[in-house]
């Protein structure tokens, strides 16, 4: 900010804060966070990393998206350096969301962490201006005052050809989609399409990814080598390219303390502990589906297949069992010798007989013609949880594949 500005928003006499016109008014709906509430997330260990890419996965509402907010402000109100929301679909960026962007705490905050100059954060055809108002309550637009932008990853084309030099924190919230069929066709392309826009030859720019901790599979894991099962909650874990020097961090935010939670919102998920399916919520574990699960019955097997997914080797059976067909799906030793006239299938082309990428790619004579109704008919039963995940999260994914077309999903 320049000596004029600071002198100028100075000299501005504060007023209680009116009615806003609704394009320019941060919703009083905006997601808040307790603002001293040690036991909600805290970014010094990750910025302790110094990274380019830092990712930042837990539980819903344990305060990610508020600190790292706060740090952007902060940060353009000491040095001048803009920060770049995105988001993955234009929906999310309609003036009537993009508006609400702003953790409300933030803007209560805004009076004290601006010595007065500034009382709110507007947002104005992509922009967020810092405003304070005038004597009846409308806001002192001054596009000088951009803290920073927003724009969605799938219409990064329409980005190109803009320069955004003074941003140095791009933030993209939601990363992580509940499935895999949530991305964009080639999401992982566009995302760094979009980076490139801004970055341009800098070296100084942070980005943030922050997610719920929803799937461990997704194309930003994939992209950077991330294996989610092998985080653990509380751990910061680094890579490094030592060509280019980047370095990526990505931090399991730890659980909260139990006691902290007794009087909170958590009460309305205590009894998902049973089925998984409140694991993300008040425990910020891997939220994975309460899958139907039984003992495999090797006598009832008509006919096997396998999936090689994520390094690991599901062995899945066409069952039969009192003339009812299903489809039983274990984990087995990856290592195990699956033999040359069994069907395989993996994401990663392969030349080999018998392999295929998906189960569309198969000539239909080469599979028993119940298969297809069995999987439309969600008929499938498995040795654990897990192994449903690693399932679903393959058939996902090779729905996206351009080279399948599969339907047989739920």
């Amino acid at each position: 900010m320049t000596d004029t500005q600071s002198s100028k928003a100075k000299t501005k006499t504060k007023t209680p804060k009116k009615a806003v016109s609704k394009n320019d008014r941060v919703s009083d709906h905006a997601e808040t966070t307790p603002v001293n509430d040690s036991n909600y997330y805290q970014l010094d260990r990750i910025l302790s990393e110094n990274a380019d890419y830092n990712l930042i996965i837990g539980e819903r509402g344990n305060g990610k998206t508020f600190a790292v907010q706060k740090y952007i402000i902060q940060h353009y109100l000491k040095t001048g350096g803009q920060f770049f929301l995105l988001r993955r679909w234009v929906e999310d960026v309609k003036p009537t969301n993009a508006q609400n962007f702003i953790d409300g705490n933030l803007i209560s905050q805004l009076p004290e962490l601006t010595d007065g100059r500034f009382s709110s954060i507007v947002y104005r055809t992509g922009r967020y201006i810092l405003v304070d108002f005038d004597e009846k309550g409308k806001p002192i637009i001054d596009d000088n005052n951009t803290i920073g932008y927003v724009w969605d990853v799938s219409e990064s084309e329409r980005l190109k050809g803009n320069s955004f030099p003074n941003v140095d924190n791009i933030v993209f919230e939601e990363f992580i989609s509940l499935s895999t069929m949530g991305y964009i066709p080639d999401e992982i392309t566009l995302f760094l399409n979009i980076i490139s826009t801004i970055v341009r030859d800098r070296t100084n720019v942070k980005i943030w990814l922050l997610g719920n901790t929803v799937n461990p599979y997704n194309p930003y894991f994939n992209h950077f080598g991330i294996n989610g099962f092998e985080l653990n909650q509380g751990d910061i874990a680094t890579k490094y390219d030592n060509e280019t020097g980047c370095k990526v961090a990505i931090e399991f935010c730890a659980k909260r303390r139990k006691g902290s939670l007794l009087g909170t919102s958590a009460k309305y998920f205590a009894f998902g502990v049973n089925d998984g399916s409140s694991d993300m919520i008040i425990e910020g574990k891997w939220q994975i589906p309460n899958y139907p699960v039984a003992k495999f019955k090797p006598k009832n097997s008509r006919y096997k297949f396998f999936i090689k997914f994520d390094e690991k080797l599901l062995e899945c059976h066409i069952m039969v069992d009192s003339g009812e067909f299903y489809l039983f799906v274990r984990e087995i030793n990856p290592k195990t010798n699956i033999g040359h006239y069994n069907i395989v299938l993996d994401l990663i082309p392969n030349v080999k007989p018998y392999y295929y990428t998906s189960l569309m790619n198969i000539p239909s004579n080469k599979i028993p013609p119940i298969l297809p109704e069995i999987i439309n008919n969600n008929k499938i039963w498995f040795d654990k949880r897990l192994t449903g995940a690693y399932f679903y999260n393959y058939m996902s994914q090779s729905v996206n594949n351009r080279k399948s077309g599969m339907s047989l999903i739920r």
